[in-house]
């Protein structure tokens, strides 16, 4: 009899447990992936809320000089113009330091740079921002910001629909 109520006891606790798990940990948050990809139909809200999801220490020194006003023109950055956007995304990617990406990025560097000067459509740019979000490591990214790269990266994806 205590056997059986002490499974019943595990089975209700890991039920609870299950349940509990399978809620969005980020439910709350106004970036949940939902918020990601209705909010952010543009490159430049997009390069905004990576820079603000990424450690200080994952950017080079000029990044410090010139965040602000790079921030500032991604405010009016328009969507339809991908080659602007292209070069933000460029100048962007240049003030990263080298390390903030994973092992991959040496093998895909290559393609995300020539992508850049070929870039034609909104599928270009979402495939090369894409390509960067995906190469970024992990340990950048700010504690807050990690439970919302998912919702970044399918706005990113969406990006290439528009």
């Amino acid at each position: 009899m205590i056997m059986k109520n002490l499974l019943f006891s595990f089975a209700i606790i890991f039920s609870f447990c299950i349940t509990v798990a399978g809620m969005s940990v980020n439910s709350d948050s106004k970036y949940s992936t939902a918020a990601f990809t209705q909010e952010f139909s543009g490159i430049g809200s997009m390069l905004s809320t990576l820079a603000g999801g990424l450690k200080p220490s994952a950017f080079t020194k000029e990044w410090k000089e010139k965040s602000k006003s790079f921030l500032n023109r991604m405010k009016n950055q328009d969507a339809k113009d991908i080659t602007g956007s292209a070069s933000a995304l460029f100048e962007f990617a240049k003030y990263l330091k080298p390390n903030v990406f994973e092992d991959t990025w040496k093998t895909q560097k290559g393609d995300f740079l020539k992508g850049i000067s070929e870039v034609k459509t909104s599928a270009d740019l979402s495939r090369l921002l894409s390509l960067l979000l995906n190469n970024i490591s992990p340990k950048f990214f700010t504690k807050e910001f990690k439970g919302q790269v998912d919702g970044l990266k399918m706005a990113a994806v969406k990006l290439g629909s528009n």
